[in-house]
């Protein structure tokens, strides 16, 4: 019973540009049956533009997935253009799971929003029909970007009032965390969260398949070399 709830809350990420290759398409067709109405979430790149964000939800849709897509603040120039583009995935896509992100914190913030949870104080998900969102979780620490220094702090009263402002909102909150290679962390991780009073779903990030190199590669770059450091001592 618990395998089957686990393989029906599985989701994947598929980059918005990686739904234009009819590669990928077709890998998709060919495994409709696994995938139907699995979530999938859409990263916010700097590029991605609202246009692009609706074709790869009408995309996945036609495929029988569900799509969720990533909400960067940082990425927003002001108040309008946020605005905008909430209205245009609610209504033209309707879209009502998103994932809440500040986005790369070695970009420069573009406009009003520095952080998550300053657009969540505006109220402006809710007010576009936003019922659950995912709010990132990093049980080994946040990278700034590739090879830079890790923050190994988690915020758990910047979590709460996430959490507090989202019941406000009507809005049902999980954590979706970067991938690990140490079930221990995450584990460790929970505890904490409970001890100051965090019960939420905590969705754990895992890594797609890929090489051993490219598996390790990708830890160093999400900040978790100490987890590829573990992995090479069980001999990958």
């Amino acid at each position: 019973m618990a395998k089957k709830a686990l393989l029906e809350n599985t989701s994947i990420e598929i980059p918005a540009g990686q739904l234009k290759k009819p590669e990928i398409i077709e890998s998709l067709k060919d495994r409709s049956r696994q995938i139907a109405n699995m979530r999938c979430y859409i990263p916010h790149f700097a590029k991605t533009t609202t246009s692009s964000a609706l074709k790869a939800c009408e995309t996945l849709k036609e495929l029988g997935m569900k799509p969720i897509l990533h909400i960067a603040p940082r990425r927003f120039q002001s108040v309008e253009h946020a605005k905008e583009h909430l209205k245009a995935l609610t209504t033209q896509a309707a879209i009502d799971d998103i994932l809440l992100i500040a986005g790369d914190p070695s970009a420069q913030t573009q406009g009003p929003w520095a952080d998550s949870l300053s657009f969540l104080e505006t109220g402006l998900l809710s007010a576009y029909g936003i019922t659950k969102a995912g709010i990132a979780g990093h049980p080994s620490g946040h990278a700034i970007g590739p090879g830079k220094k890790t923050h190994e702090h988690t915020d758990f009263d910047g979590i709460l009032r996430k959490v507090q402002l989202a019941s406000e909102q009507g809005i049902e909150l999980r954590l979706v965390t970067q991938f690990d290679l140490n079930a221990k962390r995450y584990i460790n991780w929970e505890k904490r969260l409970k001890a100051h009073g965090i019960s939420i779903p905590i969705h754990i990030g895992l890594a797609g398949p890929c090489s051993p190199t490219d598996l390790l590669r990708a830890a160093k770059e999400n900040g978790i070399g100490n987890a590829a450091g573990f992995a090479m001592t069980k001999g990958l």
